[in-house]
């Protein structure tokens, strides 16, 4: 006596952006005798799987979430605009800035001794840097691209 499975179907049900996905559950099992007679069923399984996923995890899960991207170093491209010994000429520079980029975040002030610069973006590619950098050379024409700690903001 031989055995042939012939076609066998597993069903799902999952809810993923909006849209329910559902798959027949189905199993067709062929016998085969010496005889030559072939034997025949087919049977359906009853889909018993809810239209909506339910998630279940632990709280502290999304404390461990928050914690690794609150320590998380994200490194990318910032274009600095100033660097100088005057805290004055950099602060004039930055309020320049938010005069004419009224759109755009509030530029860095970053103090490393002995020198201030004003640095501004959070770009995570230098292409993305580059874009930026060709827009703000009009009127900070010695601004330059540096690698530098980005801040990250998640989607939700």
């Amino acid at each position: 006596m031989r055995l042939t499975i012939a076609v066998l179907l597993f069903a799902t049900s999952f809810h993923l952006a909006g849209q329910t996905f559902k798959e027949q559950k189905s199993a067709t099992v062929t016998y085969n005798y010496e005889s030559d007679s072939e034997k025949t069923f087919s049977r359906k399984i009853d889909n018993s799987v809810p239209d909506s996923l339910v998630e279940f995890k632990d709280s502290r899960i999304d404390l461990l979430i928050q914690d690794f991207v609150d320590h998380k170093k994200n490194f990318g491209y910032r274009i600095q605009l100033f660097s100088g010994n005057s805290r004055w000429e950099a602060q004039k520079v930055k309020t320049d800035f938010l005069a004419k980029y009224t759109d755009q975040k509030s530029p860095y002030l970053i103090y490393q001794q002995p020198n201030f610069k004003i640095r501004v973006g959070n770009y995570r590619d230098r292409l993305e840097a580059n874009k930026f950098l060709e827009i703000y050379k009009v009127n900070f024409p010695s601004a330059f691209i540096v690698k530098d700690e980005i801040e990250l903001v998640l989607k939700k």
